[in-house]
């Protein structure tokens, strides 16, 4: 009877060991995440990802254990999560100035209104503008002027597309009869619609692109920054292979809050890939203590205090996860923000969000609001990787995920009208 006993002991034992063997868990959004990250079919609000099969060779990473990353900075892998590595982030994109009645409808609706009254920021009377040569091909980096009785109110440029943004009233202060001016030409402005205008100009002829990541590295991103820095290391390798003809400039980015280490710590644009990356790889997330950071200095750093080219085509993604901070801590934030975005659309420069983790439904309006008036695009992060902490499902329409390096990637490409090729 006892050696039955035993032998049933021991075989439940054996049984036990083989059930914990296997180190899955299921992400939000049903993708399935262990040893090699991405898993699953992931639908979202009717768009389908195809599963892809892991890395081989792709070793295991046990709860807990120590990875080693660029500069041999040690990070923790916490249990279900995959280790850093390109491919492994999830992203979706949503472009407002490419369906401009969803977000004036968005922003009519009490809730989002209230947030434009907050911040002061009235994102919603856009004028889109298509700038072509008479074969009716687009032309690029053509100045569009808003002007009225107080002079200038407006200034964007087109990409490579053919296409501008112009806002007005955006602080509701904007009085009397406007029109906008494309060369020595003006315009009326249409009660719907696009305004088409034709030029002498001839085509689009894109040489470089001036490419500028700002990210936030206070202590709440640090549930993401590693696999951020290995993303966008790969970004900036595909894009500088497939715009082999253009001349690129990078400029990576950092910033905290005012008590912290440093406020911004800013790097100039340099055409040595890989000094950007090192420098991009050098970071670690530290600081910060409250929910707002100092976005404000960041985006004016990034917009006025760098060597942006006239010609090139310019973007900015904006990485973060906390908002900027309100009016009643820092007097007059709101309009200096505002100008500074302004500004950005003067220069052509494209603000892109990356809103990670943390992101609440404030942070989305105002950085889908520069995005909109400066001919960007809103992008962000999902939970369908199973990395950090929860993500905000932002309201919008429909959308897919994609891998957040594809996404970037592909963004960029179309940007610079170039050929993107997926991995």
């Amino acid at each position: 009877m006892k050696r039955i006993f035993s032998i049933l002991l021991v075989f439940i034992m054996l049984v036990g060991v083989a059930g914990c063997s296997t180190n899955t868990s299921k992400a939000p959004g049903g993708a399935l995440v262990g040893d090699g990250g991405f898993r699953g079919d992931v639908m979202v609000m009717g768009t389908e990802m195809a599963p892809e099969a892991a890395p081989d060779g792709e070793p295991d990473v046990a709860p807990g254990e120590d990875v080693k990353v660029e500069e041999d900075a040690m990070v923790e892998v916490k249990p279900g999560q995959p280790r850093p590595g390109a491919g492994t982030l999830t992203a979706g994109e949503w472009k407002d100035a490419n369906d401009l009645e969803f977000w004036t409808k968005l922003l009519n609706r009490n809730d989002w209104y209230q947030l434009m009254e907050s911040r002061n920021l009235y994102a919603n009377n856009v004028i889109p503008v298509f700038v072509h040569d008479r074969e009716g091909n687009p032309c690029y980096n053509v100045i569009v002027t808003l002007k009225g009785a107080q002079g200038t109110l407006y200034t964007a440029r087109t990409g490579v597309d053919g296409k501008a943004w112009v806002l007005r009233n955006l602080n509701k202060t904007d009085d009397g009869a406007m029109n906008i001016t494309v060369g020595n030409k003006s315009f009326e402005i249409p009660n719907e619609g696009t305004l088409d205008v034709t030029v002498e100009t001839t085509g689009v002829k894109v040489e470089s692109l001036d490419l500028m990541l700002m990210i936030d590295t206070t202590g709440s991103m640090s549930d993401e920054l590693s696999y951020l820095q290995k993303e966008l290391e790969n970004v900036i390798e595909r894009v500088a292979d497939a715009g082999k003809t253009l001349s690129i400039n990078v400029s990576v980015n950092f910033y905290r809050d005012e008590t912290d280490d440093y406020v911004v710590k800013p790097f100039e644009f340099t055409s040595n890939i890989q000094k950007a990356i090192s420098n991009l790889n050098a970071q670690s997330a530290d600081g910060g203590g409250d929910y707002a950071e100092a976005v404000h200095k960041a985006l004016d750093n990034a917009i006025k205090e760098h060597q942006w080219r006239n010609d090139a085509v310019k973007l900015m993604f904006f990485v973060l996860d906390a908002p900027p901070h309100r009016e009643s801590e820092i007097k007059g934030i709101n309009t200096q923000m505002t100008e500074t975005v302004k500004v950005a659309a003067d220069k052509g420069i494209r603000i892109i969000p990356l809103a990670s983790s943390g992101v609440d439904t404030e942070t989305e309006f105002l950085l889908r609001s520069w995005a909109v008036m400066t001919g960007g695009t809103y992008t962000f992060l999902t939970n369908h990787s199973g990395v950090g902490g929860d993500h905000l499902e932002p309201t919008i329409g429909q959308y897919k995920v994609e891998k957040l390096n594809d996404c970037m990637t592909r963004i960029i490409c179309e940007y610079c009208g170039l050929e993107y090729k997926a991995q």
